[in-house]
């Protein structure tokens, strides 16, 4: 049986939303670099994830 997931992204400068993310039990599972399409400025994207 599949375990179900929930997956939360935040660029990792927002530290009120990593702190909610980890308050409510998700863990980094990883970060990436992107790009933001409006500006072209680069950004540091965090996922979290959780199983339900």
């Amino acid at each position: 049986m599949d375990t179900a997931e929930f997956r939360f992204s935040t660029r990792a400068d927002k530290t009120a939303s990593k702190a909610l993310a980890r308050s409510c039990g998700f863990s980094c599972l990883y970060s990436e670099q992107k790009t933001d399409p409006r500006n072209g400025k680069r950004y540091e994207l965090e996922v979290y994830s959780k199983k339900l």
